[in-house]
């Protein structure tokens, strides 16, 4: 019962962290590329003003 609980609460924390891990790595990257993500943001932005 004990280890269940615990293993439980080891999970969460486990999901909690690699929530925040990848929000930092994500945060990480966009700043580390600049330029690839105006790209992106232009070609985002493209169909709207063809259309």
């Amino acid at each position: 019962m004990f280890m269940t609980e615990v293993e439980s609460l080891a999970n969460s924390q486990m999901g909690e962290l690699s929530k925040r891990l990848s929000a930092v790595f994500l945060k990480n990257m966009l700043a580390s590329t600049p330029y690839s993500v105006q790209r992106i943001a232009s070609c985002l932005n493209k169909p709207a003003t063809l259309t």
